[in-house]
């Protein structure tokens, strides 16, 4: 058995988590590249775009990596949103939030986003709000301008759907606003198509071409086809409102084969319906009802309620015109079915229900987010006070100390000053004392010289000791 020492180990550990890094970021490149392919044929070759969600799909299977899988369900779902196929597309979305996590990143985020749209198109207006929401919320949480822009654009749709046209028009500005700010061309022409479109509702003539034209000019720059298609659609709905239909019919016509070429039901059902409506108003109503007929197929085929039913209700009048009553009596039940399921009052109380929801938990997060702040900057004021009084009170005990030092400084110097001031004082007396003593000194001297100088000296004494002594033998 081979027996590894800690550097071998530690070796292998190195080389195992290189070569496992490097493969992840390599699968990331790989499976990155795909989806930039699936996202540039989305519009103009669903096939191809399909093709590349497709291959994703199934390769991601090989890989545990939950971000891949997920990222390679929600493009498959796109794809099936392009192509007005909904149910499909929310089976796919579904499993990407499972494979995300449900959690508040940015992928989540476009999830919900997504789903919103399916359930919008499918006319199940409470589930696209509660979606829209949620992906409004972790906009609002990842502070991702993009994404509040892209989320107040979807929610005005709604309130559009539901004929509440102050409301979405108010949803529509605060997502312009934002889109003027990053200069995102695409976003501005958006939102002022729906603008346009909610202004035109309320038969403000003057606002509404104003805001298709500027969509327009928006379109044209970034030369994004799907918009521009749009906005001529807006124009020849314009052109139909003045009386000019024939106008209208040939701006309409020039919208048809870019969403031909796009190939979604959803467009294709609008712009036949408003072909439909155009010769209606001309009273050639045999071309009006294979129009519409057209309009309701592409709508059928993608389950668009809003689109089956706009077509019904104009069937409704071109049957009656044509004399055909069964059709008539046909198309008026559905249009009636799909009112109550559009626009049934508990569907209502449902969204301003969840709307109000939203609008409460955003306040209470932001009285929340306050009270934090204001706790924080309580702490920090605290922290402040302590540090101010902290640093007062070392500055106090400095002054105490420095007073001390000096107090004792001046009582030294003075002290110095005395024991210098003696110290002079003892010099001086120990001067004149040694003056005193020298004085002395000289005066004994001088007392001893004469004294040494009456005393005979030595010799002499001998000699008369001697004498005295010789005088007395004698």
């Amino acid at each position: 058995m081979l027996k590894l020492n800690k550097v071998n180990v530690v070796f292998l550990f190195v080389v195992f988590t290189y070569t496992s890094l490097s493969a992840q970021v390599k699968d990331s490149i790989y499976f990155g590249l795909l989806g930039q392919k699936c996202k540039s044929h989305l519009n103009g070759n669903l096939d191809s775009a399909s093709f590349y969600a497709n291959k994703m799909l199934i390769e991601s299977k090989n890989f545990d990596n939950p971000r891949v899988k997920g990222f390679a369900n929600n493009l498959k779902a796109v794809c099936f949103i392009y192509k007005g196929k909904y149910d499909s597309a929310i089976f796919y979305l579904k499993n990407a939030i499972h494979f995300y996590g449900n959690g508040s990143t940015k992928t989540v985020c476009d999830a919900n986003s997504n789903l919103g749209i399916c359930y919008d198109y499918l006319g199940n207006y409470s589930e696209a709000i509660k979606h829209y929401l949620r992906s409004m919320q972790i906009a609002e949480f990842n502070k991702d301008s993009v994404a509040i822009a892209r989320g107040g654009n979807n929610l005005g749709t709604i309130y559009f759907q539901q004929h509440d046209y102050k409301t979405a028009i108010s949803y529509f500005l605060k997502s312009l606003e934002i889109r003027e700010r990053q200069k995102d061309d695409y976003g501005i022409a958006s939102c002022c198509i729906n603008l346009g479109s909610c202004y035109d509702e309320l038969k403000l003539n003057k606002e509404s071409e104003m805001m298709f034209r500027r969509s327009l000019k928006h379109a044209l720059i970034i030369g994004d086809s799907t918009l521009i298609a749009e906005n001529y659609t807006a124009m020849g709905q314009l052109l139909s409102e003045a009386n000019k239909y024939n106008e209208a019919i040939e701006a309409y016509n020039k919208v048809l084969p870019i969403y031909h070429h796009l190939g979604d039901p959803r467009l294709l059902s609008e712009i036949y319906w408003r072909i439909g409506d155009t010769y209606g108003k001309l009273k050639q109503m045999n071309k009006s009802h294979q129009f519409l007929l057209m309009s309701k197929s592409y709508a059928n085929s993608a389950s668009y309620l809003i689109g089956i039913k706009s077509a019904c209700e104009r069937l409704v009048v071109t049957s009656a015109a044509l004399g055909n009553i069964d059709s008539t009596g046909y198309y008026l039940q559905q249009v009636n079915n799909i009112q109550d399921t559009l626009y049934s009052e508990a569907n209502a109380k449902e969204i301003a229900a969840m709307t109000e929801k939203y609008e409460s938990d955003k306040k209470d997060a932001q009285i929340a987010l306050k009270n934090a702040q204001l706790e924080k900057q309580k702490v920090e004021s605290d922290k402040k006070a302590t540090q101010r009084n902290v640093l007062f009170g070392a500055l106090a005990l400095s002054i105490s100390l420095a007073f001390i030092f000096y107090r004792n400084f001046k009582s030294k110097s003075k002290a110095n000053l005395e024991i210098q001031k003696q110290k002079e004082v003892i010099s001086e007396q120990n001067i004149i004392l040694e003056e005193k003593q020298k004085e002395i000194l000289d005066s004994i001297k001088y007392a001893k010289r004469i004294q040494m100088a009456q005393i005979p000296s030595e010799n002499r004494v001998k000699n008369i000791i001697e004498k005295l002594h010789v005088k007395n033998e004698n």
